[in-house]
């Protein structure tokens, strides 16, 4: 990209090239060296700027130059600096290639002259103008000894004690010893430019140059200029800038603003950054489009550069993400506002002339979520002044941030109940989206007993801690806690400690004017001839859940043990939240209380009997009052035979199981069961495998029975009967049913027939 110093640069070599034409003609009158035949014409290597005690040019040319030759040097701002001609220019080395003049030239700039950046150098034969060259410039020059600093990615000189024909040979290695690489002032040339580019930051190298031993080189110290530009997108209705920074104070910086196509728009030359290493570029208002950013630090010419876009202000817009958002009086609104193609947004809450409160605010979606969103604390607009200061009484989301106007209009106590319209736009007012804020009352509920085992670490986590609590009016003494859940609203922003922690110390509770937490011994937890021991919230941590209208007080059974100075924290508790007369918000004094039963640890393996297993797996159960996720080791465990460990965790109903196997131990194996690190244990012994044993039984009998009867005058009756009978008993012994009365009724004919 193209630059305003360099178009100057341009415009000035053309005014030479001109100049030198008119010159040329006024003076030869026809008879005028063509430039390009001149030995000057072209250069070898150079111009490069380097100090050695004072600041210097060399420029090593392709031909040998006479010692009458003009040198001009011009900064980048076009001014004349050095004029130099004949021998004063000259620090002449003899080529021993050429038979007449030199082609190294040394121009001596003195101490007063400063290339920052650019310069250019003007070559002229007597009065006819040769050429121009850019010269390189260095801020940096690398001796045969001692140390330099230059900063990472500037051009650095590297200056050998003298010229000779075949140049000076140099290397670079860093300090730890690892080669970089080497190179060579080149013929002719005392000097030599490096680019430090390709070294790393915070980083020291040693410059061995020509015949400098190599214990005792130069040591370049690179560090990090920290030079950086950030631009945000604006619209077109709004000033664009850029920041520029960098970790020294003082630099000499160009900002260059350039278009999509790379023609320089703006640039700001030669401004320096303040104490603090910054600098904040005001481009003004810009057509839409997108833009580069170039910063390049004036003295090394270290460049960085960024990117933005300017948007159309008709297309950015802001909204509500609700119609109306209810807030109880007392507690905290969220006010949501959506941004589309803008970063902030104004947003108005409240009407000065109607409502007597009003809060002006600029929001900014810092994280670029689209979002943010607007906490509005209706218990503490009793503030004299809403100030940005005053961060209890509006604030934004986590990520995001909030500007408040000085033109806020406060009220001498809560914001009342009622509707409040709230507006947000960003760039016309007139433009605007509306919402509303309704404040209604407020209430004081219930509170609860829960409890969480010791084992679980929740502290700020309100999710943790709601999913590792049970319900219950008993905890066990030790490491358990006793929760209160308070349910109620209108408190939240009494509690509000500045910051949007789920957690406090309870003391936030008592600082509160007229909210109290206390437990206190109750019945006959209170001990003979004594007051009963009474603590406040001081003591416990408060978990916030405002959205649902819920707090919860986490209570140690440890803080219970200390705070009991006549007792061992056994017996009932009763924990109240109050809000006494002087809340703001309450009349009559309200409170709502529980009450928790301490218990001694009690734990029960399989019922406290012994245990018998088979030589299989076998389940080992217990019962606790420890609070349920509490994790206990189940060991089972004979002497020079087994040792088997299972870690459980207490369920719901306080119960817990580990099962083991025991199929690699004989019959009679006698263990011991216990929890680890407790002396609870019952014994056990394994039993023999059961075996299973099927006997099948069948009897079979067989009856046939057959009649022949025949029939004569004669009163005389032959008869004669034969029976065959089958029966399957199933292993029945005896004779079966079936058999039985095939035979009954075999007897019954005969009787009958006999009868007869």
């Amino acid at each position: 990209m193209t630059g305003n110093a360099d178009k100057i640069r341009s415009l000035f070599l053309t005014a030479l090239m001109v100049m030198s034409v008119f010159a040329g003609t006024m003076a030869f009158a026809g008879s005028s060296v063509a430039a390009s035949d001149d030995p000057a014409s072209s250069v070898a290597q150079g111009p490069v700027e380097y100090t050695d005690g004072n600041g210097y040019i060399e420029v090593v040319f392709s031909e040998a130059v006479d010692s009458d030759y003009e040198y001009k040097v011009y900064d980048r701002n076009g001014d004349l600096v050095k004029n130099a001609t004949g021998s004063s220019a000259n620090e002449t080395f003899n080529d021993t290639s050429s038979s007449t003049g030199d082609k190294r030239v040394s121009l001596n700039l003195g101490t007063e002259v400063d290339l920052n950046g650019e310069a250019t150098l003007s070559v002229w034969n007597g009065s006819t103008h040769v050429t121009n060259y850019t010269v390189t410039t260095t801020s940096t020059t690398i001796g045969t000894s001692g140390t330099e600093t230059a900063y990472a990615g500037e051009k650095v000189a590297v200056l050998a004690s003298s010229a000779n024909t075949d140049g000076t040979d140099y290397e670079v290695r860093a300090v730890d010893g690892d080669y970089v690489r080497s190179f060579n002032t080149g013929k002719n040339s005392k000097v030599a430019v490096y680019d430090t580019a390709d070294l790393s930051k915070d980083t020291n190298y040693n410059f061995s140059i020509g015949n400098t031993a190599d214990d005792n080189p130069t040591t370049l110290d690179i560090r990090a200029l920290g030079l950086d530009v950030s631009a945000e997108n604006v619209s077109n209705a709004e000033s664009a800038t850029a920041t520029a920074t960098a970790f020294k104070s003082g630099r000499i910086v160009d900002v260059t603003l350039f278009d999509s196509s790379g023609s320089e728009v703006q640039t700001k030359s030669g401004v320096e950054l303040n104490s603090q290493g910054e600098l904040t570029a005001d481009f003004g208002k810009l057509e839409i489009g997108s833009y580069t950013v170039e910063v390049t630090d004036v003295n090394t010419g270290i460049t960085t550069e960024t990117s933005f876009n300017v948007e159309d202000a008709a297309a950015r817009t802001s909204s509500f993400s609700d119609s109306v958002y209810n807030v109880e009086r007392g507690d905290i609104a969220a006010i949501t506002v959506n941004l589309d193609n803008s970063k902030e947004a104004e947003v108005e809450i409240g009407t000065k002339s109607s409502d007597f409160f009003q809060v002006n605010a600029t929001v900014s979606d810092d994280n670029e979520d689209g979002q943010v969103t607007v906490y509005l604390n209706t218990f503490r607009t009793d503030s004299d002044t809403i100030s940005q200061s005053d961060s209890k009484v509006v604030y934004a989301s986590e990520g995001d941030s909030i500007s408040l106007d000085e033109n806020n209009t406060a009220i001498s106590g809560p914001l009342g109940q009622g509707d409040y319209e709230i507006r947000t736009w960003v760039n016309d007012p007139n433009d605007k989206a509306v919402s509303a804020l309704s404040v209604g009352p407020r209430s004081l509920d219930s509170a609860q007993t829960w409890v969480q085992s010791g084992d679980v670490d929740s502290k700020g986590n309100l999710a943790d801690l709601t999913d590792s609590i049970t319900q219950r009016n008993t905890v066990a003494k030790g490491d358990d806690k006793v929760v209160v859940q308070v349910k109620g609203n209108g408190i939240f922003g009494a509690l509000y400690n500045g910051s949007d922690v789920p957690i406090d110390a309870g003391h936030k509770i008592n600082n509160a004017t007229g909210v109290t937490m206390t437990v206190t011994e109750t019945g006959s937890n209170v001990e003979a001839n004594t007051e009963a021991d009474s603590f406040n919230a001081s003591k416990f941590d408060i978990v916030k859940d405002g959205e649902n209208g819920t707090f919860y007080a986490v209570i140690p059974v440890s803080t219970l043990d200390k705070m009991d100075d006549h007792g061992d924290a056994t017996g009932e508790w009763e924990v109240a939240f109050t809000l006494s007369k002087d809340y703001p918000l309450v009349e009559e004094e309200q409170s709502v209380s529980t009450t928790v039963t301490v218990e001694k640890a009690e734990t029960e393996l399989n019922g406290g009997e012994s245990v018998q297993v088979s030589g299989e797996e076998g389940t080992i159960s217990g019962e606790t009052n420890l609070a349920p996720g509490t994790k206990l080791t189940v060991v089972a465990k004979s002497t020079g035979v087994f040792y088997m460990n299972q870690d459980v965790t207490v369920q719901e109903d306080g119960t817990f199981s580990a099962t083991f196997d025991f199929s690699d131990y004989e019959e009679g194996t006698e263990f011991k069961v216990g929890l680890q690190n407790s002396d609870i244990s019952v014994d056990g012994v394994v039993k023999a495998q059961q075996t299973t044993t099927t006997t099948s039984t069948t009897s079979t009998t067989t009856s046939t029975t057959s009649t022949t009867s025949t029939t004569s005058e004669d009163p005389s009756e032959t008869s004669t009967t034969s029976t065959t009978s089958t029966t399957s008993s199933d292993g029945q012994p005896g004779f079966g049913v079936a058999v039985a009365l095939v035979a009954l009724m075999a007897a019954a004919l005969l009787a009958l027939r006999r009868e007869n």
